[in-house]
């Protein structure tokens, strides 16, 4: 394995943050009309953005490798790629999910194979612009009815 290729592993979170699984049962409760009070979290590991199932078109921001993801001891490099996601994007700050980065601690996305990235539009805009797979989870419930 190679430096990029350990980097773009070792950047994620092994385990969804309570707040962002929180946030995407949120999300859910939009599309379904009411709030699942059970679900079940499964690990799909890493994921190319291409394979998400959702309509990236609609909301993706970012251009495919708009950065080059640096060494993780190059802060200006980081700082650039920082400035990048912040004038390419929507009114986010991209502070927090490139320093997590850094450290590792970045959250995985979380998704529903019906409808989509439920939480972690910005990381998956991250992750795109340096061309590199996600860490994601799917999201599970018992439907109503």
């Amino acid at each position: 394995m190679n430096w990029f290729q350990k980097l773009a592993q070792g950047g994620w979170n092994s385990q969804p943050y309570p707040q962002d699984i929180e946030h995407a049962l949120e999300h859910l409760s939009d599309f379904l009309g009411y709030k699942p009070e059970s679900y079940q979290l499964i690990p799909l590991a890493l994921v190319a953005i291409e394979s998400l199932p959702d309509d990236l078109s609609s909301w993706l921001e970012t251009e495919p490798l708009g950065a080059r993801i640096p060494d993780v001891q190059d802060d200006v490099s980081w700082q650039k790629i920082r400035q990048y996601l912040e004038q390419e994007t929507s009114s986010r700050n991209f502070s927090f999910i490139v320093n997590a980065y850094r450290q590792g601690t970045l959250g995985p996305i979380i998704i529903h194979s019906d409808y989509g990235v439920l939480d972690g539009r910005g990381r998956v805009n991250f992750a795109y612009a340096l061309g590199i797979p996600v860490m994601a989870f799917q999201l599970e419930v018992q439907l109503a009815g």
